[in-house]
């Protein structure tokens, strides 16, 4: 495989050159679905909205309601959010609130909800049930079942509401986060790094950025430009038919026990890089490679399925032409796709 070659651009951090990737996204909405029918079906699309890159999405949730998103981005077809509960009393940094994703019309079965209890969010109404069933993250994984809240908006976008593995929400809660979750204008997912270039018949098709605290950081995920979402209830990783995925995350105590335990050191961009095969979390059977690079102020880690087919020539030439910042200063993050 060869990497796509783009003209160099101007770059304001570390090292890089930009690049312009087009890729198809998820539809942009605005409103929230005001009804009184006992049956949240599906209903007509009011307008053709334009697709979104794969760094923009229009999901979001109201600043006045208590309530912030800690992690956001989006997946093909499907856009997510985590949120956290910062109201008064909830301690430093606030605590879990739910998860909330939105799924492009048509790409959404609604035939789980329509057995739920009708429940009233924010003057309309929405499905409850108890035990909706999201799919496993990866081959690893067990699928999770659980309470969620979901309705459509009058574009045909689906909205869904529930909690992740291992967190418990009542109704009543899932309610009142159903209740800040707002449709708007395109706002951009921001990573510490921009892309310059991809392996040839990759397209990004997954964006996912954690905005503070020590885990802040961002990925990428690199796949056949017709892969669908995820079913899954959570992004703990690079979603299920991820070839490569690109990470950037904090320096951490973790990380520097890590790094004593690997060999192999070398450079890539200007910057220790150590390479190395086997198992990873986009391949638990052993036919992937990992190649690491410290710049200091971000652990960049970029992962393979195959690394046959995606070769460690092809994952240091999309690090040479990264631009790589500040994994601590969210404040200071912009788009990876230019």
């Amino acid at each position: 495989m060869r990497g796509h070659r783009r003209p160099a651009a101007a770059v304001v951090w570390l090292t890089g050159a930009a690049a312009a990737l087009v890729i198809g996204g998820v539809a942009t909405t605005v409103g929230v679905l005001r009804m009184r029918s006992g049956e949240p079906a599906a209903p007509a699309v009011t307008a053709t909205a334009p697709a979104l890159r794969p760094d923009h999405i229009t999901l979001d949730i109201n600043n006045r309601s208590g309530f912030v998103a800690a992690v956001r981005g989006s997946d093909a077809s499907r856009q997510f959010v985590s949120v956290r509960d910062v109201t008064p009393g909830t301690g430093a940094g606030g605590r879990y609130a739910g998860e909330v994703s939105a799924y492009e019309p048509g790409s959404f079965d609604a035939a789980p909800l329509r057995a739920g209890a009708v429940v009233d969010v924010a003057g309309h109404d929405a499905r409850y049930v108890t035990d909706y069933s999201f799919a496993a993250l990866s081959e690893d994984d067990r699928p999770h079942r659980g309470p969620a809240v979901g309705w459509p908006d009058p574009s045909g976008v689906w909205l869904l509401v529930y909690a992740a593995p291992g967190e418990r929400r009542t109704r009543d809660d899932l309610v009142r986060l159903a209740e800040a979750v707002t449709l708007a204008a395109p706002t951009q997912v921001r990573t510490p790094f921009r892309l310059g270039s991809v392996p040839d018949g990759l397209a990004v098709t997954y964006v996912r950025a954690i905005e503070g605290g020590e885990d802040s950081g961002g990925m990428v995920g690199l796949s056949d430009p017709r892969r669908k979402a995820s079913s899954a209830a959570v992004y703990d990783g690079a979603p299920y038919g991820t070839i490569v995925s690109l990470s950037a995350a904090v320096p951490d105590d973790e990380w520097a026990a890590e790094k004593a335990t690997l060999s192999g050191r070398g450079t890539v961009a200007g910057h220790p890089a150590w390479y190395t095969e086997g198992r990873n979390m986009l391949s638990p059977q052993g036919n992937g490679s990992t190649l690491t690079v410290d710049t200091g102020r971000c652990v960049v880690r970029l992962r393979t399925a195959d690394r046959s087919a995606v070769t460690r020539a092809e994952l240091t030439r999309t690090v040479e032409e990264l631009t790589i910042g500040d994994c601590r200063e969210p404040d200071t993050w912009i788009t990876p796709l230019p």
